[in-house]
């Protein structure tokens, strides 16, 4: 017999695709009744060609970063950019200059000629919103110069310059940018497609020690949430300082799907904020989510909308479902315990709330084999005086703080080393292929062994000053 399939990808293309071929090899290989049943498979497969957010994407490539890459550094290009600064004011006049020098062929690309200014501004604490506000209007006023600068954000700007630079330089470079109080772009594929060893290396300087009592929260969600305005929910909910106008919110540029943007302004609380949703990220992608989630205990707020939910069962369908089986089952041996997430809330959106209740109940008794902690309903999110009207963001806020304070209750929330995310990830990554994941069967840090070692030997013979600080020491003896 014949077998035909016809299928159109979607943002998820290559992973469609393994699966189709695996879902028809499958079929093939069954005999039943010792009989071989020979068929044939035809994959209709409808090219959609280059979208929009590809061509956006290839035209930031080409204006803001040009034809640099980061490996093309020389040995010690760190110590050439480390001390970077620049005392010329960035007028109007000079950023004109600097965007048409940008447009050409061989141009170097606009964030090379830009970075004494942004490393100036990182020194003296400031935002990079002075110079996208100048860069937009030169290139409003100039019909010559492309699109993506007068679109050009202040993410962008930052993705831009930690993709072009030493990978020994970006955990300074993240430190000081979440100083300014603003979200830091933890993962941008689009752009900076790193390795998973080197994934979370720019988080040194912020989490390189254990943080006791440090909340993590991860807000995600499904395609059919995709525009309900996840970003601005998160920022009128308040979980944590920010303000809105820092935040990533659609129409956002060519940074803006897929990315993660960790909110890190308090020291107590962070909120991942993942833009997309859970099938339209690559497995890279999702691995690096789930190995946040479970360094830091993370709690999950997962928007979806009453299409994600079977109409007469209350079952939630496929996408919701695979993002509550992660969340409620995925659990990792480590040196200090199990590294497992301590639950999730589900925030129904664009839903009013007589509508929702007369689901509720199915929906409750299907989400009870997973680990929901809460659901709520949220009419228009996107609106903000309806959503202020009659105290409704309150009794929300207050529904995800109780569910937060029970989750602390079963699993207490803490941050460990980053040496632990790391070793997380990896395992996560083995674990996909196949591998079986090796832990240590000691507590510590092995950086934090050798610095014992040292220590102890330095205590013996009394040396412990010039072992702490060496440079110290010598410039002492030079000084004699």
């Amino acid at each position: 017999f014949l077998v035909q399939v016809i299928w159109s990808p979607t943002v998820h293309d290559m992973e469609c695709l393994v699966t189709a071929w695996q879902g028809c090899f499958a079929a093939i290989n069954v005999q039943p009744d010792g009989i071989i049943w020979r068929t044939r498979v035809f994959l209709n497969w409808q090219w959609r060609g280059d979208s929009r957010e590809d061509k956006a994407v290839k035209e930031f490539v080409e204006v803001i970063v040009g034809r640099f890459r980061p490996h093309q550094h020389i040995r010690h290009a760190g110590l050439a950019y480390k001390y970077c600064s620049c005392l010329e004011e960035f007028s109007q006049d000079r950023a004109q200059e600097l965007a048409h020098s940008c447009c050409g062929e061989d141009a170097l690309g606009l964030i090379h000629q830009l970075r004494p200014y942004l490393h100036d501004l990182l020194v003296r604490r400031q935002g990079f919103r002075s110079i996208v506000n100048t860069i937009a209007e030169v290139a409003g006023s100039d019909c010559n110069l492309p699109q993506t600068l007068a679109e050009l954000t202040t993410k962008e700007l930052f993705v831009a310059l930690m993709s072009t630079s030493p990978v020994q330089q970006r955990s300074q470079l993240a430190a000081a940018y979440a100083c300014l109080r603003l979200p830091l772009p933890l993962i941008f594929p689009a752009l900076c497609n790193e390795e998973p060893s080197t994934l979370f290396s720019h988080l040194h300087t912020l989490a390189c020690v254990p943080r006791e009592g440090r909340e993590l929260i991860l807000n995600l969600g499904t395609e059919r949430a995709l525009n309900c305005g996840k970003t601005t929910l998160l920022a009128i909910l308040a979980l944590t300082p920010v303000a809105e106008e820092d935040l990533d919110i659609r129409p956002s540029g060519a940074m803006h799907l897929p990315s993660l943007d960790l909110l890190c302004a308090q020291e107590e609380r962070w909120v991942a904020d993942a833009h997309g949703h859970w099938y339209g990220f690559n497995g890279q992608f999702r691995q690096a989510l789930l190995a946040l989630a479970l360094w830091g205990s993370g709690f999950c707020l997962i928007h979806c909308t009453l299409g994600d939910f079977n109409a007469k069962t209350g079952a939630p369908r496929r996408e919701l479902s695979s993002i509550l089986a992660c969340v409620s089952r995925t659990s990792l041996p480590v040196c200090c315990g199990i590294a497992r997430i301590r639950g999730a809330f589900l925030l129904v959106r664009d839903t009013p709330p007589d509508a929702f209740a007369s689901r509720r109940p199915a929906i409750e008794a299907s989400l009870r084999q997973f680990r929901v902690l809460g659901i709520a309903s949220v009419d228009n999110g996107r609106c903000h005086p309806l959503l202020r009207r009659g105290g409704a963001i309150e009794r929300l806020r207050s529904q995800i703080e109780e569910c937060l304070q029970a989750a602390a209750l079963d699993c207490p929330s803490r941050t460990p080393s980053l040496e632990e995310l790391q070793r997380i990830h990896r395992t996560l990554i083995e674990g996909t292929c196949g591998m079986v994941p090796k832990f240590s069967a000691v507590g510590r840090s092995h950086l934090g062994e050798e610095l014992v070692k040292l220590l102890g030997k330095a205590r013996g013979t009394g040396a412990t000053a010039s072992a702490l600080f060496p440079l110290t020491a010598i410039g002492r003896r030079l000084a004699v």
